[in-house]
């Protein structure tokens, strides 16, 4: 989804996640190589 976006010239500053995302490292490291910050949302 990040890359389609970026192909299509939308630009972001950050990237919004559910909290859930956190809990997989994978996904995380995959969002830094591209040079994106992410915002992860907290689960009581």
């Amino acid at each position: 989804m990040l890359k389609i976006a970026e192909q299509r010239g939308i630009q972001f500053g950050y990237v919004g996640i559910d909290g859930g995302y956190g809990k997989e490292p994978a996904f995380l490291r995959a969002i830094e190589r591209q040079g994106c910050r992410f915002v992860p949302t907290g689960h009581k």
